[in-house]
């Protein structure tokens, strides 16, 4: 693989694993805040 290739397979991990991160984040904070997930998800 050349360098190209491994900077984009670690932006695209670093892209799912951010967005999983963020998403866990929303869920624990929508069982403290319900109204919030309702925001969230209407976008």
């Amino acid at each position: 693989m050349n360098a190209s290739a491994w900077i984009m397979l670690i932006v695209g991990s670093g892209i799912i694993y951010g967005g999983l991160g963020y998403f866990i984040w929303v869920a624990a904070r929508s069982k403290r805040h319900p109204h919030s997930l309702e925001k969230q998800t209407k976008e």
